[in-house]
């Protein structure tokens, strides 16, 4: 039986490392794993991580490009409002934890590869990078989302349905 805990609070939720030093310490982690080409874009106030990841595939060498958005994280803070004269609540867009939750994700995917728990593939299938036509790029897992929402999945039947269309009534004659 699995068991899910739920945090009340956000991990790294008090972290005081700037964004920059954490992607610093993302570009360690990855040269620490033998990866070399890795590139940082911000695009419309969205930063993605990409970086190529050479992986043996039936004995043949590739190089696949795999890509990360770091998790919109944001929380709310009091802010004095000086039309109002008092604290109102905002949202605002939390980046230290946001970097932070990315550093330690790829940290435990990488130490999975690295003692054998995993293969590259399985653990990174998700954040393959692929050409669409017309230069558009996008993962893997985006696709698969898409897939399973065109796809309609029979509905599950209960284990009680399941039970009672087993149980046949025998006349003995």
């Amino acid at each position: 039986m699995w068991c899910i805990f739920m945090r009340k609070s956000i991990p790294y939720a008090n972290t005081k490392i700037a964004p920059e030093q954490t992607k610093a310490e993302i570009e360690k982690l990855l040269k620490d794993h033998g990866i070399m080409d890795i590139q940082w874009t911000t695009y419309q106030g969205e930063s993605t991580l990409k970086f190529l990841f050479r992986v043996t595939i039936k004995g043949v060498e590739k190089e696949v490009m795999f890509a990360f958005r770091p998790p919109m994280i944001q929380m709310k803070k009091k802010q004095y409002s000086r039309q109002n004269y008092r604290y109102e609540k905002i949202i605002m867009d939390n980046a230290p934890v946001s970097y932070r939750l990315l550093y330690w994700y790829l940290k435990s995917k990488l130490e999975a590869v690295q003692f054998g728990l995993e293969t590259v593939e399985k653990e990174f299938m998700s954040h393959i990078l692929v050409a669409l036509p017309g230069g558009k790029e996008t993962t893997l897992g985006e696709n698969l989302n898409k897939v399973v929402e065109m796809v309609k999945l029979p509905q599950l039947v209960n284990q009680e349905t399941i039970l009672e269309s087993k149980i046949i009534d025998v006349e003995k004659s």
